[in-house]
């Protein structure tokens, strides 16, 4: 931050932005740059009201941040490109892996569910090879966050919960709250640990055993091609999926365990309705196709991450 605030407070940077507002023919005569003096602090003006207000907290939620780079971007805001991997030429992999019956392997709370899978494969495959089958099959498309797992999940005609497709995979989920939006609402859910296995720069943690110390991403070859030597993994298939890019690096987004600030925004929405009932109503909205997409965020139900870092 401190070498990137006097190149941002150059002359080129708020002219440059001001070019791309008159193209979009937004009014700019009351344009201003985020750090004037004057804007920081109505902008720490409003950050305390909205504490005082109860409408602001700090909490510890997936957030979606681009690998290599610490920018932190919302769901809000994530621009999806649908079928990615086709124009990059590359396909995403979904892994079916085994697990052991969490009945037959110690859980420690606090801890990923197969800790030991991961500093002693060996130990691990004891229960795999018994003549019992004592194991689960899990679809996965990101093996290399098995290390922040905590939980398992079946499909919904066995009973566990309506969130899981029995049409996906094998059935049954595997539950990182840590990585992923649907798996940290499982977790809350069902007060389950909510761990994850990198820091913010996506390095992983003492969770990854032998591979402490790494990127995430580099060791997804090398992880895999150790499940298929030890027979942990039995299939591989390729599959299309859509990705998410950062609007400011270009890098792949995925979930990320992080502290952040939130704006209560279903609280908020509900005050404004109370003052202003079907306020969306009465805006015409330029083009009108945005118009879903303003009443499709009125309508979210979850808390609006306010401290994201988008430099």
């Amino acid at each position: 931050m401190p070498e990137f605030l006097p190149r941002a407070k150059l002359k080129n940077y708020p002219s440059r932005n001001l070019i791309l507002m008159k193209r979009k023919g937004t009014i700019h005569f009351r344009a201003s740059f985020t750090l004037d003096p004057v804007i920081q602090k109505q902008v720490k003006e409003a950050f305390v009201k909205l504490y005082q207000d109860g409408l602001i907290y700090r909490g510890e939620t997936p957030e979606l941040a681009a690998k290599r780079e610490v920018f932190e971007e919302t769901n809000l805001v994530v621009e999806n490109l649908e079928n990615i991997a086709e124009e990059i030429e590359e396909k995403e992999k979904i892994l079916a892996v085994k697990f052991v019956d969490y009945n037959s392997w110690e859980v420690k709370e606090g801890s990923g569910l197969y800790r030991s899978f991961f500093t002693n494969f060996d130990e691990y495959l004891k229960p795999l090879n018994s003549a019992k089958n004592d194991y689960l099959l899990v679809a996965t498309s990101r093996p290399e966050t098995i290390f922040a797992d905590v939980a398992l999940f079946i499909n919904p005609h066995d009973q566990p919960d309506e969130s899981i497709k029995i049409d996906f995979g094998s059935g049954v989920l595997k539950c990182t709250p840590g990585h992923d939006f649907a798996d940290y609402e499982l977790g809350k859910k069902y007060q389950l640990p909510i761990i994850s296995c990198v820091n913010e720069k996506g390095i992983l943690n003492e969770l990854a055993g032998p591979w402490q110390g790494r990127e995430i991403s580099s060791i997804r070859e090398e992880f895999v091609a150790k499940l298929v030597e030890k027979k942990i993994c039995v299939k591989i298939k390729e599959y299309e999926t859509n990705l998410a890019y950062s609007s400011k690096s270009g890098a792949v987004i995925e979930p990320l365990l992080s502290q952040q600030w939130f704006l209560d925004l279903p609280a908020l929405i509900k005050e404004v309705e109370k003052k202003q009932p079907n306020f969306l109503s009465k805006i015409e909205f330029m083009p009108n196709q945005f118009q879903k997409k303003i009443e499709d965020w009125k309508n979210k139900t979850h808390e609006w991450c306010i401290s994201r870092q988008l430099w």
